[in-house]
């Protein structure tokens, strides 16, 4: 029988990560030199991202860097 006021709490979550070089992700994540208050954002030009975004690997056009590697580990159950 299943309990329909059940909560399944995983044990153990891990993030998982790896590095690409893709061009279209670049382009998308340079901010808007327009909307920082004339702040000059050339020197953090290639780490600033404008918006934040679900990116579907598949549809990328992109070289892949390194294997998938462990980034974080969350455990539960201890």
């Amino acid at each position: 029988m299943r309990n329909v006021n059940g909560i399944v709490i995983p044990s153990t979550i891990r993030i998982c990560a790896q590095l690409i070089k893709c061009p279209k992700i670049v382009n998308r994540s340079k901010p808007n030199k327009y909307s920082h208050c004339g702040v000059d954002l050339s020197a953090i030009n290639q780490l600033s991202i404008s918006y934040y975004y679900d990116v579907e690997p598949s549809t990328l056009k992109c070289e892949k860097l390194s294997d998938p590697f462990e980034i974080l580990t969350l455990c539960f159950d201890t």
